[in-house]
This record gives structure tokens, sequence and C-alpha cells, in this order.
């Protein structure tokens, strides 16, 4: 079923806290990715996209899972649905924090993604604020998501990859 869309409502489908560059075949390193996602479909299919780029993705469903995982493993980067069952994945972020701060080099963050069926621009501010790097709304277009994923776990000068 397809609907008519109003001339400027397709620009407010995906907000971004930037534009991502444009996606690159082989310009992605492995990373080792926590994918915090209660819809068990869409963890599936999501980690499925994510192994398919040699990432190693490790799923918990839930913000106690999450908590745990962070507790025992160190990941590159975390992926965090806003709505899950026990709160939501904005309160993740302060309750982990401390994890992510190890996992990374140098005293800085290991990056977090939000992963929204929220998407007006306060939705985006509050992950933001939160400590997120980025807000993608769902359905998230893959190549969105993987380009994302590059501008937030890229090293060197600040500023690039985006």
């Amino acid at each position: 079923m397809r609907l008519p869309v109003a001339a400027g409502a397709e620009a407010a489908a995906e907000p971004q806290a930037a534009a991502p560059p444009s996606a690159e075949p082989g310009a992605e390193r492995p990373l080792k990715i926590l994918l915090v996602e209660d819809h068990r479909p869409t963890a599936k299919a999501i980690a499925r996209l994510l192994r398919s780029h040699d990432h190693a993705v490790e799923v918990a469903h839930g913000l106690d899972a999450a908590e745990k995982a962070v507790a025992a493993a160190r990941f590159d980067l975390l992926i965090c649905d806003i709505q899950l069952p026990e709160g939501s994945g904005l309160d993740l972020l302060p309750r982990v924090r401390h994890h992510l701060r190890r996992w990374a080099a140098g005293g800085a963050e290991a990056p977090a993604i939000v992963l929204s069926g929220f998407a007006r621009d306060s939705d985006v501010a509050r992950s933001l604020a939160a400590g997120f790097v980025a807000h993608l709304a769902k359905p998230v277009d893959q190549a969105h998501l993987l380009a994302t994923i590059r501008r937030a776990t890229a090293r060197g000068e600040p500023g690039e990859g985006e």
C-alpha cells in the first residue's frame, strides 16, 4: 500500500545529528557491537545485516541484559532502541557510561547510536542530550545505518568521516 507524501515530509523521515557520508564498499573495519533491541525480528534483521559486513554482534533484548553484557565484555559501539520493556533506552547510557569509557581509548566514550520509532525534533534532541552520537528513525535504511556507524566509529582527526 502506498500513500501520497506531502512535499518536504521525506526530510523528516530520518532526522540525524549530522548527514552521514555516502556509503563506500569496504570502508568499514570489523567492530564488536552491542545491539539492544527488544523486538526479536528487528534485532535478528539488524544483527544479520551487521554480521554480513563482518561485524561481531551481541544482542540484548532489554536494559537488564544490556547492563550485564557491558559489564562482561568490551564493545566498539552500542546501538540501542529507545522503547524497551524495562524503560527507555535513554536510561541505559547513564547506567553504563563507566563501561563505555572503559571500552574507549584515552578516556573517551565508545559511541552509542539510537534506533527509534520516535522521530520528532524533540526526540532527536533528547537522544543527543543523553549522549548518543546519532538518532536513526525506524525503519532504518541499511546504507544509512552503515554510514552512520562508520561516522560514529571513525578514528583520526576530529570531524573525520562527517
